[in-house]
């Protein structure tokens, strides 16, 4: 995880995340994902989860713009 970034999503229906930016070097050839979780422990005392809704759809798009090393 790439700074320690948590986002939560709260509630019902259809959600357009923006996600806060962060800056790190990637060698070539490396992986970069997305985590997404049902819990957090850092909104424990915080959640609004219906909990006789056992179940969450997840769909989207990631748009990743890159910089390119100018560096030599």
């Amino acid at each position: 995880m790439i700074d320690d970034q948590v986002t939560p999503i709260r509630g019902f229906g259809k959600r357009h995340v923006e996600l806060a930016g962060v800056a790190e070097r990637l060698a070539e050839g490396e992986t970069l994902g997305l985590l997404v979780y049902g819990y957090h422990p850092q909104y424990l005392v915080t959640a609004s989860r219906d909990l006789v809704t056992p179940l969450v759809a997840l769909r989207g798009t990631l748009n990743l713009p890159t910089l390119q090393n100018l560096m030599p």
